[in-house]
């Protein structure tokens, strides 16, 4: 599979998670984080059984792959969870998804590349779409009494783009994410014992657990794309990732209806056309050779 179109599958993914997340209920963070990542894992446990892989080579992955994976998938879950639990849908979700520019911030810190002028527009206007998402083209008021869902939803961004820029440099198969999905997974379930109080979903939120489970194999393609795609251009098109939640939420009633979104959506759409005006260009036949 092309590893760009592997890492649209993941945004167009991620998208539909927040009205996921809704219908969850009041199922508790870590035993909704723990649910959703042991049923994505179970999930490619029966792939691979189809396709007769060689579990002990999965399974066997160095520590340092471990280690990342749990900071990186079940840290970014169990915040991204948490932001949800403690501060409105729609704010929760727009703060989330700042990680796009923080991954590419990250990625051209750790590559040492220049940023050139058309990159730094591009994301300057992706991340005002964002803000103004945000705040409605209105002054920026914090609620106090969800500062706590703000800061996990911040914190989420933060280890998704570090974990993201990260797994370029560590080694290790696509398939090991049946394994380092289910690590996580299972140490979720033991804090949600030790900490969150017992609860059983009812039928219709489980069912909602379950398909958020199913879109969790979407850090799978997430992982091909980072070690094979363009970051830079995966990137600035995860920033309309806030846009096509937002419009969903709106159209199931969890978020305001306004003409913001339009002039957030076209502030996000130029932002990426221009960091991509060069491979735009070039695709097009129009990038002249030095």
């Amino acid at each position: 599979m092309n590893p760009n179109l592997s890492g649209i599958i993941a945004i167009l993914m991620w998208s539909i998670s927040p009205l996921l997340i809704i219908g969850a209920g009041e199922t508790p963070p870590f035993l909704m984080t723990a649910m959703a990542l042991i049923i994505a894992s179970i999930v490619l446990f029966f792939e691979g059984l189809i396709k007769k892989q060689d579990f002990k080579k999965i399974i066997r992955q160095p520590l340092t792959a471990y280690v990342l994976t749990i900071y990186g998938i079940g840290g970014y879950v169990i915040f991204w969870f948490l932001g949800f639990k403690n501060a409105p849908a729609f704010e929760a979700n727009t703060l989330n998804y700042l990680w796009p520019i923080l991954l590419v911030f990250f990625s051209y810190l750790v590559s040492k590349e220049k940023l050139s002028g058309n990159k730094i527009i591009g994301l300057f206007l992706g991340f005002f779409g964002t803000i103004l998402l945000f705040s409605q083209g209105k002054n920026i008021d914090v609620n106090h009494s969800f500062f706590w869902g703000y800061i996990f939803a911040l914190v989420g961004a933060i280890i998704w783009a570090t974990y993201s820029t990260a797994t370029r440099y560590v080694s290790f198969p696509n398939r090991a994410m049946m394994a380092f999905m289910l690590v996580p997974g299972l140490i979720s379930l033991v804090i949600h014992f030790s900490v969150e109080q017992i609860y059983i979903p009812s039928l219709k939120e489980f069912l909602f657990v379950v398909l958020l489970g199913l879109t969790r194999i979407s850090f799978l393609f997430w992982d091909y794309a980072m070690k094979h795609g363009e970051i830079t251009f995966i990137s600035s098109l995860s920033y309309f990732i806030p846009i096509i939640s937002t419009i969903l939420l709106i159209l199931f009633g969890h978020a305001p209806r306004n003409e913001i979104i339009l002039v957030s959506t076209l502030l996000v759409l130029a932002g990426c056309l221009i960091v991509n005006i060069e491979a735009i260009t070039k695709t097009l036949g129009m990038h002249k050779k030095v």
